[in-house]
């Protein structure tokens, strides 16, 4: 499994708890790729809903050539713009 420059500045600034809680879901992620919900994209993309210092984040992550986390994203923002997001991330 591997992480996108992206998702480790993300990773780095959270807390020691916030990262424990994302580990433990990057385990439930290699046990079962699919557990997770699908998002509706042109690109085979997945949640996992975290409770990040109170606020409700997804983790976003894809199979496009094998497992990659790609971001974080807080609930309240929505997906809106998601897909050109993870295209950009994906390109570097």
């Amino acid at each position: 499994m591997r992480t996108s420059k992206y998702f480790d500045k993300q990773f780095s600034t959270l807390t020691i708890k916030s990262q424990s809680i994302i580990e433990n879901k990057f385990k439930l992620i290699k046990q079962n790729p699919y557990r997770f919900t699908r998002l509706q994209t042109k690109f085979p993309l997945f949640r996992v809903r975290v409770n990040i210092e109170g606020k409700d984040t997804r983790l976003i992550y894809t199979l496009y050539e094998g497992i990659i986390i790609l971001l974080l994203i807080e609930r309240k923002k929505g997906y809106k713009g998601i897909e050109k997001e993870i295209e950009r991330i994906l390109k570097k």
